[in-house]
């Protein structure tokens, strides 16, 4: 019953391009509604290299491969105790994690949904909602066009056009969390092979070396009262040219109530947030497309489908809370004042 039923995802992003390939292979009929009219330029992004499984699974490895992304063996990381290498690899093997930037990886995995013949509407701006006399989602309603379907997904990343649209309530375990972020010239004579984490007692820098001539920065500080102008890069950075100025991101960890409920589903940071400090932003987003589009191909309602659902991602999330609270922990951050009055 599933299999023919009509999907709709909001948002051409990883998490979108990953749930649209997966369902087009198990015969869905997909439509992406993605308002950007390119890829976005954002930032690059470290992944473990445990991401190539997901990528051959999508059947992209090879055109990543051939991308030439730059690849790096584990994270340089610093505090007050000094600095180690955080390697990726076992007991038995070495492993290569990826810089990705952005643009040309969302490139990708959208031209795999053009193969697969799937519906990609980009430029048109999802306006509103229509729902049926039993209160489910009927239809969206484009500046172009009125498209009905069976499910609808959010896949518009922390912008949670349709969560918003619906009035989602989210649960959350930190205060208000902001993280900074921006690319600059890489006017360094000696280039670094790996991403380095540098902490202190307040906040945590990232800098990647996006390629030859480009550094991607992020930055948090744990008062959120801490605020940075648009020209600002971290001291690490000297004074390279700002090719972007730097943006912000709501990074308060927290999550839907309902992610899955009705006849939708909320992916990726739709779903839920942790800081980027985690270090699975990318694999979050194309995980929770993947398992969506498998859930709905092989459970027998969708109700079941959606109930797997958000035990899956209450399960992902509490983990790397968990994770996360031990991690500030151990680098002597006051979680008192980092969480609020929200209890830990």
């Amino acid at each position: 019953m599933l299999r023919n039923s009509k999907v709709v995802i909001l948002g051409g992003g990883i998490a979108g391009t990953s749930c649209a390939i997966s369902l087009l292979r198990e015969g869905f009929d997909t439509t992406i509604i993605e308002r950007s009219l390119s890829a976005k330029n954002l930032p690059g992004e470290t992944v473990h290299p445990g991401i190539q499984t997901l990528l051959r699974q999508l059947d992209v490895l090879d055109v990543v491969l051939a991308s030439h992304f730059k690849r790096n063996t584990g994270i340089d990381v610093s505090d007050q105790g000094g600095a180690i290498n955080q390697h990726f690899y076992n007991q038995e093997c070495s492993w290569e994690g990826f810089q990705l930037i952005r643009k040309e990886f969302d490139s990708i995995l959208l031209n795999k949904c053009y193969e697969l013949r799937g519906t990609v509407l980009k430029g048109e701006r999802p306006l509103k909602l229509k729902f049926d006399s039993d209160g489910q989602i009927q239809s969206v309603i484009t500046d172009e066009r009125e498209i009905t379907a069976n499910v609808f997904i959010d896949a518009t990343g922390r912008a949670a056009w349709l969560a918003r649209m619906l009035k989602k309530e989210y649960s959350k375990v930190s205060r208000q969390l902001i993280a900074y972020y921006g690319l600059v010239e890489n006017d360094k004579e000696e280039h670094f092979k790996n991403p380095r984490l540098i902490w202190d007692k307040e906040s945590w820098t990232w800098l990647s070396e996006v390629n030859a001539s480009t550094i991607s920065w992020a930055y948090l500080h744990k008062d959120n009262g801490t605020k940075i102008s648009r020209t600002w890069i971290p001291k690490e950075l000297g004074n390279a040219r700002i090719i972007e100025p730097r943006r912000a991101a709501d990074v308060t960890w927290k999550i839907a109530k309902n992610a899955a409920c009705s006849n939708h589903f909320l992916l990726g940071d739709a779903a839920f947030t942790v800081d980027p400090i985690s270090g699975n932003g990318i694999l979050k987003a194309m995980m929770s497309g993947i398992m969506t589009a498998y859930l709905l191909g092989q459970s027998s309602s969708l109700m079941s489908a959606q109930r797997e659902y958000r035990n899956w991602i209450a399960e992902w999330f509490a983990k790397d809370s968990i994770q996360l609270f031990k991690l500030y922990e151990e680098k002597g951050w006051d979680l008192n004042v980092m969480m609020g009055n929200l209890s830990h």
